[in-house]
């Protein structure tokens, strides 16, 4: 019996039926309409009655117009249709998925990881995830194989180009930024490297009050001590 002879009476998934050759875009279009299968080498055919759902992540109204995709497989099984947004404009959803695949993480490798913390989870909703929901799972996994504690920070991660943005949790310190008066200007990087420069002062270089005041762990100040080139600092 083949795939779609085993979902008899039930539902066939197909992934990714972009990628569908040519030839093969005939014989499913074929099984559609007639709801008829043979199997290979066999003489007479077996009805089936299976529900099919496609997903594509290709432009396929492209294809049509190049003669990628045959319009009459189209059209047969674009009956209902749901648009899925990327990840990147449903930020809300990250926290939810990456504390799913947390917890899965953890009964598939026995970790005893609890949680991300807020800089980790603020990085991934800033990233842009250009394997959507796939690459989200894969970072997950990667983290909890790396970190170290019982928290994943963000340089457990790993990813592209990691921008975290931290809100300056005491006083302001806009006086300490070069400006021509515009406000507007003075983006959170900066506001952040003065504020972490500021705190260090405060507390003359010693980085376990300063985390206590930054609300941030020691790892994740280090990493930012190099993000920022102020490992003299130390």
């Amino acid at each position: 019996m083949g795939l779609v002879e085993c979902a008899d009476g039930g539902t066939l998934f197909l992934d990714e039926i972009g990628e569908l050759p040519l030839p093969l875009q005939a014989k499913l279009l074929r099984m559609l309409q007639e709801r008829r299968v043979r199997r290979v080498g066999a003489r007479q055919e077996n009805t089936v009655d299976v529900r099919v759902v496609a997903a594509t992540s290709r432009a396929i109204e492209q294809m049509l117009a190049r003669g990628d995709f045959r319009r009459d497989l189209y059209y047969r099984i674009n009956v209902v249709r749901i648009d899925l947004p990327l990840l990147r404009d449903r930020g809300d959803d990250i926290g939810l998925l990456a504390e799913y695949f947390s917890n899965r993480a953890v009964q598939e490798m026995g970790r005893k990881v609890c949680g991300l913390s807020t800089d980790a989870y603020q990085v991934l909703k800033n990233y842009h995830w250009p394997g959507n929901v796939r690459e989200l799972e894969n970072v997950i996994q990667r983290a909890m194989i790396l970190a170290m504690g019982s928290i994943i920070e963000i340089e457990d991660l790993n990813l592209p180009r990691v921008e975290a943005i931290l809100e300056p949790v005491d006083e302001p310190v806009h006086d300490q930024i070069e400006s021509d008066g515009d406000d507007s200007q003075l983006d959170m990087k900066s506001l952040e490297k003065a504020h972490i420069i500021e705190t260090l002062n405060a507390v003359n270089g010693s980085r376990k009050l300063a985390v206590k005041r930054l609300g941030i762990s020691e790892r994740t100040l280090r990493y930012k001590l190099q993000q920022y080139r102020l490992a003299e600092t130390e």
